[in-house]
């Protein structure tokens, strides 16, 4: 009888649950694209990070033919209701291009707090077209791959203060992996240029299949 009772309560538990809605936790957080030591090169800095954290996002939320409009609050914290047999589309920021994201769950397989990660990858690449148009569109990711396509596979960098081991060294990974240095900055150069450079000598590196080009 007493096992009876448990089967029966636990068999209502969860058609309570399939049928209830649950309060659901989401927390947003933003991360940088890339590291580096050096920190020009960083996607973003480690304070327009924790700015980007610190902003309250705007949330919608869909499941089945319902939609509901939140938002974060300061420590990028949101909750709602979803019941547990429809699953949840999550779009963040909807409005934008560069700080948006959209995530798909099931309830059923959410964590108590459902973590949405957002690449500043865009909004990167945005602040960098925007300080520098023309070196952007010249040197773009996509550039890269046109290059390459063309016959023009090439390693953007610096010529100054090379050695002749260095000359030597570079020459022959060239002509070993068909590619050419161009020598594009001088002393000085914005970071944004050499955010943008570096991007695009990612992208050849994959496309050449050489990993070390300095």
């Amino acid at each position: 009888m007493k096992n009876s009772i448990i089967i029966l309560l636990i068999l209502f538990v969860h058609q309570n649950k399939l049928l209830g809605q649950n309060e659901l936790t989401g927390k947003i957080e933003f991360y940088k694209s890339f590291e580096s030591e050096w920190a020009e090169l960083e996607s973003s800095s480690d304070r327009q990070i924790v700015l980007l954290n610190s902003r309250r996002h705007r949330i919608k939320i869909t499941q089945g033919e319902s939609t509901i409009q939140t938002q974060t609050d300061s420590t990028g914290i949101f909750s709602f209701k979803a019941n547990s047999i429809d699953s949840v589309t999550i779009s963040v920021n909807e409005k934008s291009k560069v700080i948006n994201g959209v995530f798909k769950l099931h309830p059923l397989s959410a964590e108590d707090t459902i973590l949405l990660k957002i690449s500043d990858k865009k909004l990167s690449l945005y602040k960098d077209s925007i300080q520098s148009p023309k070196f952007y569109t010249k040197y773009s990711e996509k550039q890269a791959k046109l290059d390459y396509k063309n016959g023009n596979a090439r390693i953007l960098g610096s010529g100054t203060f090379m050695t002749r081991e260095i000359a030597r060294r570079r020459k022959k990974l060239a002509n070993q992996y068909n590619f050419k240095y161009q020598y594009i900055f001088g002393c000085m150069s914005l970071h944004s240029e050499r955010r943008i450079a570096f991007r695009y000598n990612e992208v050849m590196k994959k496309l050449i299949g050489i990993k070390y080009v300095w």
